[in-house]
């Protein structure tokens, strides 16, 4: 593959980007763990875009806890066509669950006081430019979150399961305008890490053709 852009994601923020069909994006915990919210959506219409839903079901899948074996990421109904598909994955262990993203809300449910960014502020603000609004940001890939359930079905975050240089790598199967954000929820539990690693870190996407 011939590398043709480099993009850095800075920590706690997001970045929107063109991925055209046939070429892959490499996301890369560069500095560290480093959870991604990732969403997509078809350049040539918004209304299709990711849904981690039926992903999941389209695999065969469970579609709670940590998962581990979503190859083809799929649109929304109506259109149900294949988006990405996961050509490598140095990782493997990532989060595909509706709602996973973090917002104001949840933070104040955490206990955080006063404004802390979000990866939905995040996202939305990164697709502002291409004439979407916050409305518009839907659910997410989790990539690189590791999370476990207890017995009574709770949730449980824990550090990503690879550290500095880890990679997913997503061949697209259509024009997409994708957004990736550096999730800014480190500071609050060990989504991005623990012990020395523990912190909010920079993401890097490479595109290849």
């Amino acid at each position: 593959m011939k590398l043709v852009k480099e993009i850095l994601v800075p920590a706690e923020h997001g970045v929107a980007y063109h991925v055209k069909k046939g070429q892959t994006q490499r996301v890369i915990m560069v500095d560290g763990p480093q959870v991604g919210d990732w969403i997509a959506f078809n350049v040539d219409n918004f209304k299709e875009h990711f849904c981690p839903t039926h992903s999941y079901i389209h695999n065969n899948v469970a579609g709670t806890g940590t998962n581990t074996a979503i190859r083809d990421f799929y649109s929304r109904p109506p259109h149900l066509n294949i988006m990405f598909t996961v050509t490598a994955d140095t990782v493997g262990t990532h989060w595909v669950m509706s709602g996973g993203k973090c917002t104001p809300q949840r933070y104040k449910f955490w206990g955080v006081e006063g404004h802390h960014r979000s990866c939905f502020e995040n996202l939305a603000e990164a697709i502002d430019p291409f004439g979407l609004t916050p409305e518009d940001v839907p659910d997410v890939f989790n990539m690189f979150m590791n999370v476990e359930y207890d017995q009574q079905g709770r949730y449980h975050i824990k550090a990503p399961a690879a550290g500095k240089g880890g990679y997913i790598d997503m061949r697209a199967e259509m024009d997409c305008l994708v957004a990736l954000s550096a999730c800014p929820a480190g500071d609050v539990s060990l989504v991005n890490g623990e012990g020395p690693d523990k912190g909010n870190k920079r993401l890097k996407v490479e595109i290849y053709e």
